[in-house]
């Protein structure tokens, strides 16, 4: 038979809405770094308490059995006694008064008159050895039942609701501090001063690479009271804390280097890459705009279940955002190549395919690109829609870029871009082009930083991409005899208003009535089907509404679930 009151930690409601963090259980945790002379992370110190409370309940429970004070029916009692009543938490009581019970039912007993510590004052039989729940052993009323939970059961069950309210404690209390996830007390915290870390610095200027502060520490032989662990926990939150030092590693395994040391886009993720337009998979678009979509290389449209190539060369177009940014994609392939772990900065070696001089660079998994890539563009000439392969090397880390440079280095006529009255504006001019590149793509840029404040302006004003896609084909169309673009060109023109995968582009193109392709990627537009949509795979296909007798139908699929033609497609 269960027992009558279950102790609290046994209890779902103590632990996931009743628990909270009072002095007394900050003042234990407190003991746990003391004794520990070292930094603890917050699943230790939430282990240590819910055990300590755990246990510190089993103790009572046992003192209560031995005092032989638990209220029973059966038991006698006197004035000014305490008793604990399991039926009510084990709240506290004191007898106050005893009077004859009357009863016919029963034999002589007695009533006692209890007041209880909120003042509120009952009366309860005694003396009365009969049938009853609280007339149990006390070890089952308030000891174990086969019911309870183990510890490490209780542990495993209810940590994760008293992780976030131990953790809100320890952030408002200002004798504690922490760094990525461990935490410490302030008082114990060996001092890291401005001229430790302009020497740390040295050594990292010295070194050439990121250093982990066990390094640092061996390097700058400070003589610092408190245990090593101490020491390493409080240079990393000083260097945390100035904005010279950028931790590339990752949380539990740091590895300092110097922001001024790094291309900026590696520190941060550049305007012309903020807020992209993603695809989300099983976007709808035509069969043969997938080859185009691995041709342009977009890391953005890098998604699992995506067809790639897996032949050994990686290639990608240069669009704007990359080519201003001083960045490269790095997609499902290329991250492939590379060991890192979440919130990592990997520093790597890229190799110039042409002299075979290398530079370093930075793979920023996180964002999905390499950056440093910047005097390496302007060396080889790069432009948008220039065409990068990437090799991999057989030496750690390191990558090989090729570039082609055309046999003629004639003239020829170019969209050039430029930028009037907040809008993009694209004509043709004479211009030489000094890399291999896609003509579909191709996009001349005088003035690389007009298109970045235009891509500011358009991300403040947050204009869709339909109508981004729209106010780019009209751009191209008037350059094309047929008033025609095609979709690599809206895509290419599409990233110098906002960052965009070429999938969410092309989704568009394939939804729209408005636009039908006619052939060899080209589109044409109607703007009399302007803010109609194809609701079936069919209708996306045999565009029901086109006008047009040179429309070129396409197979349409799920992006990313190619494999998975669409029903009547």
């Amino acid at each position: 038979m269960a027992r009558v009151r279950r102790m609290r930690t046994q209890e779902p409601t103590y632990w996931k809405s009743d628990f909270r963090v009072t002095e007394q259980e900050l003042d234990f945790l407190t003991g746990v770094i003391l004794e520990r002379g070292q930094p603890a992370s917050l699943d230790t110190l939430v282990t240590a308490l819910m055990f300590q409370l755990i246990q510190t309940e089993k103790e009572r429970a046992a003192r209560q059995v031995s005092d032989g004070e638990v209220y029973r029916p059966a038991d006698t009692y006197e004035t000014g006694q305490t008793l604990y009543f399991t039926d009510r938490d084990m709240a506290t009581a004191t007898v106050v008064s005893t009077r004859p019970g009357v009863n016919p039912r029963y034999d002589a007993f007695t009533v006692v008159r209890v007041a209880f510590q909120d003042g509120t004052e009952a009366e309860f039989a005694s003396g009365l050895d009969i049938e009853h729940p609280l007339n149990r052993p006390l070890d089952e009323l308030v000891g174990a039942s086969e019911e309870d939970l183990a510890d490490e059961e209780i542990l495993a069950t209810y940590a994760p609701y008293v992780a976030p309210v131990v953790e809100q404690a320890l952030h408002q209390d200002h004798g504690w501090i922490h760094f990525d996830g461990v935490w410490f007390l302030n008082e114990l915290l060996p001092e890291f001063h401005v001229g430790h870390l302009n020497l740390a610095e040295a050594a990292i200027y010295e070194a050439g690479v990121p250093l982990p502060v066990s390094e640092m520490l061996a390097r700058l032989d400070l003589g610092l009271a408190g245990s090593q662990q101490a020491q390493l926990f409080s240079l990393n939150h000083a260097l945390a804390n100035d904005e010279r030092f950028i931790n590339v590693g990752t949380r539990t395994a740091q590895n300092w280097f110097l922001r001024a040391l790094m291309p900026a886009a590696a520190v941060a993720r550049p305007a012309v890459h903020a807020e992209p337009f993603r695809p989300e998979g099983h976007e709808y678009v035509g069969l043969t705009m997938l080859d185009v979509i691995e041709a342009l290389g977009d890391e953005l449209d890098s998604l699992p279940g995506a067809s790639i190539n897996e032949g050994r060369d990686i290639a990608f177009q240069v669009s704007f955002p990359h080519l201003y940014a001083g960045t490269m994609p790095a997609g499902r392939r290329l991250l492939a190549l590379f060991t890192y772990e979440q919130g990592q900065r990997l520093p790597i070696t890229l190799v110039d395919g042409r002299n075979g001089k290398s530079f370093s660079a930075w793979l920023v998994p996180d964002e999905g690109y390499v950056a440093g890539l910047g005097d390496w563009y302007k060396q080889v000439g790069m432009v948008v829609g220039g065409l990068v392969t990437v090799t991999n090397s057989d030496q750690p880390n390191t990558l090989k870029l090729s570039v082609t440079v055309p046999r003629s280095s004639s003239s020829g006529w170019v969209r050039q871009a430029s930028v009037d009255d907040n809008a993009l504006v694209l004509q043709m001019q004479l211009g030489r082009i000094g890399v291999r590149h896609d003509a579909a793509t191709l996009i001349d840029v005088a003035d690389p930083a007009a298109i970045a404040g235009l891509m500011a302006r358009t991300l403040e004003s947050d204009r869709s991409l339909y109508a981004l896609v729209k106010a780019v084909f009209a751009e191209l169309a008037k350059l094309s005899p047929q008033g025609v673009a095609s979709c690599q060109a809206l895509y290419s023109a599409v990233n110098m208003y906002h960052r965009s995968g070429a999938v969410p582009v092309f989704a568009i193109l394939t939804r729209s009535a408005c636009f039908d392709p006619v052939g060899s990627g080209d589109w044409a537009y109607d703007g009399s089907l302007e803010g109609t949509e194809y609701e079936t795979p069919d209708d996306m296909r045999e565009r029901p509404l086109s006008r047009r007798n040179d429309l070129a139908r396409d197979q349409v699929v799920h992006y990313a679930a190619t494999g998975e033609a669409s029903d009547g497609a």
